[in-house]
C-alpha cells in the first residue's frame, strides 16, 4: 500500500544508507538522524539543502563521497540552512576536485557545539583552504564567531585537508 509506505516513511527517525541512490526529495521530515556513505543521486546542491531545510530535528549529518559536483553558481547564491538541532556533522569526499563537501559547510549554520569533521580532496590544499574560507570565518573571532573548542586543521597531504571542531 503506497499511502502506507509514505507515512511510514515520514516517520522515519534514523537513515543510514550505503552504496545506493538516494532521492534528497523524498518526505522524511522527522529525521533526527541522517548516514549516507557512497550514495548517488541526480540531486542538485540547491536540492540537498532544501531537502536539509525540512530537517529541522536533525540531530547527525554523515555524508561520505554522497554530495553531488559541484553547481556552477557560486555557493553565495544558496541561502544558509540552520539546524539548530545538529550535534554531529561530518562530511568528507575523495574525488580528485571534491571541494563540494566544503561549500555545503559553508552552507549549514549548526549551533556552536556540533562537533564538526570535514575533509576534502583537490587539487592543492591552497585550494582547499581557499574554498573553505567562507566556513572557517566563522570560527575566526572568538567574540564574533562561535567558536567554543579548538579548531583543528590537519593537511594530510598535498591534496588532502581535514578540518575538525570538537566542542568543549
Amino acid at each position: 500500500n503506497l499511502q502506507k509506505c509514505c507515512f511510514q516513511i515520514s516517520r522515519l527517525c534514523r537513515l543510514h544508507l550505503g552504496h545506493t541512490w538516494f532521492a534528497w526529495s523524498q518526505d522524511v521530515n522527522n529525521l533526527r538522524e541522517l548516514q549516507l556513505v557512497y550514495c548517488y543521486t541526480m540531486a542538485s546542491l540547491s536540492d540537498i539543502l532544501d531537502s536539509l531545510r525540512c530537517m529541522p530535528a536533525l540531530e547527525k549529518l554523515v555524508l561520505h563521497t554522497s554530495v553531488p559536483s559541484e553547481d556552477a553558481d557560486h555557493p553565495q547564491s544558496y541561502p544558509s540552512v540552520h539546524l539548530n538541532q545538529l550535534q554531529i556533522l561530518h562530511l568528507s569526499d575523495n574525488q580528485v576536485e571534491g571541494t563540494q563537501c566544503l561549500l555545503l559547510w559553508s552552507l549549514i549554520e549548526a549551533h556552536p557545539d556540533t562537533n564538526t569533521l570535514v575533509s576534502a580532496t583537490c587539487s592543492s590544499a591552497d585550494a582547499i583552504l581557499h574554498t573553505a574560507t567562507p566556513a572557517l570565518s566563522r570560527y575566526q573571532a572568538p567574540t564574533g564567531g562561535y567558536l567554543s573548542g579548538p579548531l583543528s586543521v590537519h593537511v594530510r597531504s598535498e591534496y588532502e585537508v581535514a578540518f575538525h571542531l570538537i566542542p568543549f
